[in-house]
């Protein structure tokens, strides 16, 4: 039997992790990052490499000639994320991945979109091809490019491609200045914390069940836009408390001491039929991902006070 060859790119980030943690008993696993590491994960062959260098993604893939792809990386910097032009590097840096994926023979790729590339103030939840696409990030912009044309592409050369369009993620190896690590970590100092009121409603998923069902995509079922959430909303503010509940400092949080951002939408949630018929289902309650990544957060904590 052939063998099946995924290569995971951001391998290393908050999604890349899981996802090779996972799928090490179903292929044979190749991890494409920046920041590249020699050992901490068995079965995983770890290949250092800068996508925005000049012919980087083209060598990559004439390199592990991968049967799959599961293209996660993006920009790094919470700093130029939403607005930043480096967002158009990637896209660049995104279709010669799959360009060149294809011409080596590739199959089946999932490629890393974003709700950001909806329409934020339509009523949700957010329907794959029935929701409007209307981005109001430089971010949301660039996926929802890159995705129209990698489908396009994907129908004309006989790849799979899936769009991934995941929703809101938490867990461990989040950016510290992300909501839950930011609530973690000042709880955990005794600080306090200035909050909205918390009335957002957003569909909030595990990094654990995210990984399962790009993996789930990256096997079979629907390709095309593909809505990845728990296709349940979930207020902030619950979400917080159940943050502050398992760092013992309720008290310390400060709901209404701050205004929401201009703009923000009321409620983000989406619709999952097309996910949920390749079998998947979320395994990862709320209270119980809290719950491991407060403590992901406090064992870090602990060993970064032991080394000073």
């Amino acid at each position: 039997m052939e063998a099946r060859r995924l290569l995971v790119t951001g391998g290393t980030g908050l999604l890349g992790a899981p996802v090779l943690r996972f799928a090490r008993s179903s292929f044979e696993v190749y991890s494409a990052a920046r920041e590249t590491r020699t050992q901490g994960t068995d079965g995983v062959q770890f290949v250092p490499c800068d996508l925005l260098a000049p012919g980087a993604p083209v060598r990559l893939i004439r390199d592990v000639r991968p049967t799959h792809l599961a293209h996660l990386a993006w920009v790094s910097s919470s700093a130029e994320l939403w607005h930043g032009s480096v967002n158009r590097d990637w896209a660049r840096a995104s279709r010669e991945l799959l360009t060149a994926f294809a011409h080596t023979g590739g199959r089946r790729a999932v490629l890393a979109g974003s709700c950001a590339e909806y329409d934020w103030a339509q009523p949700a939840p957010f329907v794959e091809y029935a929701t409007p696409e209307r981005p109001h990030t430089a971010y949301g912009a660039a996926k929802l490019e890159f995705g129209n044309w990698a489908e396009a592409f994907g129908r004309a050369n006989g790849i799979g491609v899936v769009r991934a369009r995941v929703f809101n993620v938490y867990g461990p190896n989040e950016r510290p200045e992300r909501l839950v690590p930011s609530v973690v970590r000042a709880l955990l100092a005794h600080e306090h914390v200035a909050c909205t009121d918390g009335t957002q409603v957003r569909d909030y998923l595990h990094t654990d069940d995210v990984a399962r069902a790009l993996l789930a995509l990256a096997e079979t079922g629907p390709v095309g836009v593909v809505n990845v959430g728990a296709g349940a909303g979930v207020a902030v503010k619950a979400l917080v408390e159940h943050v502050a509940a398992h760092c013992g400092h309720p008290e310390l949080v400060l709901f209404g001491a701050r205004a929401p951002a201009a703009g923000e939408p009321p409620t983000v949630v989406a619709h999952t039929g097309r996910l949920r018929s390749t079998g998947w289902c979320p395994l990862v309650p709320l209270a119980e991902g809290v719950r491991d990544t407060v403590a992901w957060w406090r064992a870090r904590s602990a060993a970064r006070a032991a080394r000073a």
